[in-house]
């Protein structure tokens, strides 16, 4: 995480094992003017509560690394795919 430059790092929250889940984000937070969380609003079978799609939000893409803390693959892509978006070459150094 220390070698995120472009990307912003922040430390989300804890691990049961006490460690730390980081998020890291690229690109600027959009409001989304929401009167609801998605369960109430797709509950409530109005969508449009939480998330008013207008034209003029940019596409968001969600990344969750391995839910298990053991799953290795998970965190090497995640870690793999970070370094591509910080320099534009995977960790074998390849574009």
């Amino acid at each position: 995480m220390k070698q995120v430059k472009k990307g912003g790092v922040r430390v989300l929250t804890k691990s049961a094992g006490k460690r730390d889940v980081y998020l890291v984000t690229y690109g600027e937070k959009q409001d989304w003017k929401s009167d609801a969380n998605y369960n109430s609003a797709t509950a409530g079978n109005a969508p449009a509560a939480y998330a008013r799609k207008d034209g003029t939000h940019k596409p968001v893409v969600f990344l969750l690394g391995p839910v298990h803390g053991g799953e290795f693959e998970g965190i090497v892509g995640l870690v793999n795919l970070l370094r591509i978006a910080e320099t534009g070459r995977d960790l074998r150094d390849r574009e």
